[in-house]
């Protein structure tokens, strides 16, 4: 049985790098503002957006929440920023390093075209890299469970 060595894997940027990028959850780097700054192929994948529309723009326009394409207006700014339980936590957690677990999200987006009712889980956690200070957000797309477990209660 051949003989796996953790500690080289956790040094192995290639083994980091393949993680990060087959992992099922949408993974994505934010500043303070929570402009992304780095994302995984998870994330382009459950938007639908190219490269070129989601660096360095702000969560909210990138995923597509509705408030901000109803009101024309950025993530931050529309009437319903302070609601935001997403933008709220990245937010928190850069000013006071304190992590978000599993936080749930329910909202309409517009993704590729079309106006859909999603319910993510969301994790976010603060980095300081090199004195580079960002944070990690993991969104889950929860979406078909909440569904399911919905119309069954429905039965009932």
């Amino acid at each position: 049985m051949p003989r796996i060595d953790i500690d080289s894997l956790k040094e192995s940027n290639e083994f980091l790098n393949d993680l990060y990028q087959n992992v099922t959850s949408a993974i994505f780097i934010a500043d303070s503002d929570a402009r992304i700054y780095h994302f995984n192929d998870s994330f382009r994948t459950l938007f639908y957006k190219p490269e070129d529309q989601i660096l360095k723009k702000l969560c909210g326009n990138v995923m597509g929440c509705i408030f901000a394409v109803e009101e024309g207006k950025n993530c931050g700014e529309t009437t319903q920023c302070e609601e935001c339980i997403l933008r709220n936590r990245i937010i928190k957690t850069f000013t006071e390093k304190v992590p978000a677990y599993k936080e749930e999200l329910r909202r309409k987006f517009l993704i590729n075209g079309e106006v859909l009712e999603k319910y993510f889980v969301f994790t976010t956690k603060y980095l300081n890299y090199h004195g580079d200070e960002m944070i990690l957000v993991i969104v889950d797309d929860v979406t078909e469970q909440v569904q399911q477990k919905e119309q069954i209660q429905s039965y009932y």
